[in-house]
């Protein structure tokens, strides 16, 4: 195992996998009274784990696990570039920045896109 990812399993503290429910797929009115716990469990089960994400500028990531903070719960997905980056490899980002939709030039579209 390489350093970074070794690095990355000692912070991790939950690893979920994908489920069939996804958040697009709830009225408004059922988000309104649906629990954290819930909304959270929707959340975890949109990730695809082992799956390849093309971000909306166009490079593609690896998702390598969904980790828990240890210090505020918040989800963050892990994810790893698919291409060189001098910077990182190895990125994580709160779930739902991870889902959320961006808008370009009047676009929308989702900021991370599921293509394998």
């Amino acid at each position: 195992m390489n350093k970074q990812l070794f690095a990355v399993s000692l912070l991790l503290t939950s690893i979920y996998c994908v489920g069939d429910v996804n958040m697009t797929q709830i009225s408004p009115a059922q988000k309104s009274i649906m629990t954290v716990q819930e909304e959270e469990n929707i959340l975890l089960q949109e990730i695809k784990v082992g799956g390849i994400y093309q971000h909306y500028k166009g490079h593609q990531y690896k998702v390598l696990v969904v980790s828990r903070h240890t210090e505020d719960l918040t989800w963050y997905v892990v994810y790893e570039a698919l291409y060189d980056n001098a910077v990182s490899k190895i990125w994580h980002r709160p779930i739902k920045m991870f889902l959320e939709t961006v808008d370009i030039e009047g676009n929308t579209m989702p900021r991370f896109k599921l293509v394998s």
